[in-house]
């Protein structure tokens, strides 16, 4: 009897105009409240890399010499520092300075590095080494001396607890997969802002320009100004991580930036234009260390051996 009770009442509300003319008012208004979300949505062509050709290696053994050439009677990569300095360099043994009293530069037991299968060979890997996004250079690696390994996958969760270098956006956000990092050298004054994205566990970046943020009580949104070449993304209270979350550091949050200030950011990353760089990321853990994030892999951008270029839509 209850069940023909409901049946009885939705029928009657149907065909009720009063019932009819507001249903068909919240339809109309729903519709309209959906065209105009549609309508301030913005669309952004992002340009990123992915690997190419490439794969994660490690050694099999304590260590492994990184050869100049595809022989194991190249000249191997040595690295020295001139005593109490700074001032260091890579160099090959074939022309070694002692100046720097250097040492052999190897791939050690755990390390992972990105390598690409070189056309030339079937028994070397080619690898790139370098200490920062400006100076790398291509190097190889005798494949019977490595073995192929899978890096730990690295977690949104773990880059929202690394507040001082990571950027991430919200889980249901349309630019979930998008990353910022901040690359910087004290000390020779480096900062740079770095776009990417996580891809199966790894970082991969594609866009690098000089700027970094800045925490402005007075602000009250994000904004962007220069300082000498360098871009400067000031943000307020408003932009911010809860304080419970970050030690009481006043910590950008991506996820409370308006459309219009996330479009700004993305588009002063550089996100629109063909990649001038390519830093790759990955988690592993060397003996007797804990499991850490490190570079394995420094390029100068676009389609390669080592990663490739593609292009999407984003719509946020």
């Amino acid at each position: 009897m209850s069940s023909a009770l409901n049946t009885s009442s939705q029928d009657s509300s149907i065909n009720n105009p009063t019932i009819y003319i507001v249903m068909r008012s919240i339809l109309l208004i729903s519709l309209l409240v959906l065209s105009a979300a549609f309508a301030n949505a913005k669309n952004l062509d992002f340009f990123y890399c992915k690997l190419n050709r490439s794969t994660l290696v490690t050694c099999k053994t304590n260590s492994s010499n990184i050869r100049k050439t595809p022989s194991v009677k190249a000249p191997y990569l040595m690295w020295g520092c001139h005593d109490e300095t700074d001032d260091c360099s890579f160099m090959w043994s074939n022309k070694a300075d002692r100046f720097y009293s250097p040492r052999p530069y190897q791939i050690t037991e755990g390390q992972v590095v990105l390598a690409a299968n070189d056309v030339k060979t079937a028994d070397f890997y080619r690898i790139c080494v370098g200490s920062n996004s400006d100076y790398h250079f291509e190097a190889y690696l005798a494949k019977r001396a490595t073995k192929p390994i899978n890096a730990i996958p690295i977690t949104r969760q773990e880059l929202r607890q690394e507040y001082f270098g990571y950027w991430i956006f919200p889980e249901s956000s349309p630019l979930k997969d998008v990353i910022v990092a901040l690359d910087s050298d004290e000390l020779y004054g480096v900062s740079n802002l770095m776009l990417g994205t996580i891809q199966n566990g790894l970082l991969i970046f594609a866009h690098s320009v000089p700027g970094y943020f800045l925490y402005d009580e007075s602000a009250d949104g994000l904004t962007c100004n220069k300082d000498n070449d360098i871009l400067v993304f000031t943000f307020g209270p408003k932009q911010c991580r809860p304080l419970s979350e970050t030690s009481n550091f006043h910590v950008l949050d991506l996820g409370k930036l308006t459309q219009n200030e996330t479009e700004e950011l993305l588009l002063k990353l550089e996100a629109n234009q063909m990649p001038n760089a390519s830093l790759v990321r990955a988690k592993y853990r060397t003996p007797n260390t804990a499991p850490a994030i490190y570079n394995i892999f420094y390029g100068d951008g676009g389609n390669g051996d080592f990663t490739a270029v593609f292009q999407m839509n984003l719509n946020f």
